[in-house]
């Protein structure tokens, strides 16, 4: 399945911050997923997952693009 960068990034938040659910919902393996959202950080110049071992979740800077760039990624599909 063909997901753009802003669905894998709105699926992982909605999922709590877990990759391999997000990766189930949006049938891609949870490597597509890491994989993207590391390039998307790099773009985007900061982290926009705090990640520890025990929990995944938005930073300051993840809620920010996603509340900003949601709209934008929904008019597209």
């Amino acid at each position: 399945m063909g997901c753009s960068t802003g669905s894998k990034l709105s699926c992982v938040s909605r999922n709590g911050g877990a990759f391999s659910a997000a990766a189930v919902d949006l049938g891609v393996s949870p490597s597509a997923i890491s994989q993207t959202i590391k390039g998307l950080e790099a773009r985007v110049g900061a982290p926009l997952f705090m990640r520890t071992t025990r929990s995944v979740g938005l930073t300051q800077a993840g809620e920010m693009f996603l509340e900003r760039a949601a709209p934008a990624y929904a008019g597209l599909g």
